[in-house]
């Protein structure tokens, strides 16, 4: 997520400040995602990288059930958690 991103990008620490006032609950979501991103203002290639350190991981399961969902003809769209 956006605090391993930061961590990767040697801001770690004052992205968590924001995330942590984000869950729980002393700011609206849009402002922390805001103040975070202008923190860390991720290049592609910032972001490329941190995926090939820290590939993203589905629960287990939900690869069949894309499969058996896109064979009835039905779209998929994958959400990221984290957000209380």
């Amino acid at each position: 997520g956006i605090d391993v991103l930061a961590d990767t990008l040697g801001k770690g620490p004052e992205v968590t400040a924001w995330t942590t006032k984000a869950m729980d609950g002393n700011i609206k979501f849009e402002d922390a995602l805001a103040a975070r991103l202008e923190i860390i203002q991720p290049s592609k290639t910032d972001i490329a990288n941190c995926l090939e350190k820290h590939p993203l991981r589905l629960s287990p399961g939900v690869d069949r059930l894309v499969d058996a969902l896109h064979k009835r003809g039905t779209d998929v769209y994958l959400v990221s958690g984290g957000f209380r």
